[in-house]
């Protein structure tokens, strides 16, 4: 007698292996397509909305390392190392 439906006593092991592995399988990417779209879209919006407001103080912070490096050390017989040609306003961005 053959019938349309199965139940879990009718069925064999690979069977109820192989559509758990699918739907496992399928739930698995779409939770890496969702998770990589929100990633997009936060990564859009960080280019659009923030990093216009913050670039100012990290072009200005970076200006500052750019001109701490580029400044040669002068050492003293105390010890203390003093830099030469030290500009403030250079410094400062000014």
């Amino acid at each position: 007698m053959l019938s349309k439906t199965k139940t879990i006593y009718d069925t064999g092991a690979g069977e109820i292996f192989w559509k758990n592995f699918l739907a496992g399988f399928s739930r698995g990417l779409g939770q890496i397509f969702v998770y990589l779209l929100i990633l997009f879209i936060i990564g859009i919006l960080f280019a659009y909305i923030v990093l216009p407001k913050i670039m100012p103080s990290v072009t200005f912070y970076t200006n500052i390392l750019k001109s701490l490096s580029s400044l040669s050390n002068i050492k003293t017989d105390s010890g203390i190392t003093i830099p030469k040609n030290l500009n403030i306003q250079k410094l400062l961005g000014q």
